[in-house]
């Protein structure tokens, strides 16, 4: 049997805010991954890590913070056992995967200060997708 939560200031304020912080997740990242699907001119080899932080970032919005909001506001897990089970997974392994991709951003930017020409040489798509495919194996 469901609790029936008390409605207060505070549970009105903090449904709020964090409604609001998903949302705006939702909307900036889908706004990053429609930039990057219409405008050809973005589809840089750099900008597939933007992509891919966009895409992991979108999910963790869609699913474990929008879940992690309902949780907070009625005070108990109404979706059951399958559900949360999907719920960490997704929320531990889209985090991981936007760690990991911001560790991969800053070595792809060291090297590009530290050994510039060589950089520009060997820099391109199937470089930054192996890289990109190599952090996605890792949480699979």
């Amino acid at each position: 049997m469901p609790i029936i939560m008390e409605v207060t200031v505070k549970s009105i304020l903090i449904t709020l805010t964090l409604s609001i912080i998903v949302l705006v997740t939702i909307i900036g990242n889908a706004l990053v991954l429609l930039s990057f699907g219409l405008d050809s001119r973005l589809r840089q080899p750099f900008n597939y890590f933007i992509v891919n932080l966009a895409v992991t970032d979108f999910l963790v919005a869609l699913f474990a913070m929008s879940f992690y909001t309902i949780d907070t506001l009625l005070g108990y897990w109404p979706f059951g056992i399958i559900v949360c089970g999907f719920w960490i997974y997704v929320d531990y392994a889209m985090t991981f995967a936007s760690v990991f991709t911001i560790v991969a951003i800053s070595l792809d930017r060291f090297w590009s200060v530290t050994w510039a020409i060589q950089y520009k040489n060997t820099n391109g798509k199937k470089k930054n997708l192996i890289v990109l495919s190599i952090v996605w194996w890792v949480l699979c």
